[in-house]
């Protein structure tokens, strides 16, 4: 797991981020309930997961 701290643009980061992973052929998994965010990083071959998925697989309280 990765955390990037973003300046100002939280997706613009994230988007940057998972472009360079994958320009190095790594799988990236991205876990997002923002539509915009996924659709943003599909394209770019990341996987996407729901904020749900990650509460669910924590054991968190939803």
């Amino acid at each position: 797991m990765e955390v990037v701290r973003a300046e100002r643009d939280g997706d613009a980061a994230v988007v940057a981020v998972v472009g360079g992973l994958r320009a190095g052929d790594e799988e990236v998994l991205v876990v997002t309930s923002d539509r915009g965010l996924r659709e943003r990083v599909l394209p770019l071959g990341a996987q996407v997961r729901g904020a749900g998925w990650l509460r669910d697989l924590l054991g968190a309280p939803g």
